[in-house]
């Protein structure tokens, strides 16, 4: 008896898959294009502003608002800037 159980079971979750994929992939194109077409992209704030000049630039701190960020590396090797 516990086999035929599992084996009904199997049957209804493979149909849900294969429903679910299909969806996705007729839907996936036609709303990435339309999401992309939308409006105006956002501006970035003032800090981040400064601190992608600072990392384009190499340089190892950077002043925003009073306060001075500082270069750190990461252990995959990203530079972040924090403050001390």
């Amino acid at each position: 008896m516990p086999t035929a159980r599992k084996s009904l079971s199997g049957g209804k979750r493979r149909s849900r898959r294969s429903k679910r994929s299909k969806r996705r992939s007729c839907k996936g194109g036609s709303r990435k294009s339309s999401y992309l077409s939308g409006g105006k992209k956002r501006s970035i704030n003032e800090y981040f502003k400064l601190m992608l000049k600072a990392k384009a630039n190499g340089d190892k701190s950077f002043k925003y608002k009073g306060n001075t960020y500082y270069a750190k590396t990461t252990k995959t090797g990203m530079v972040i800037y924090a403050k001390k």
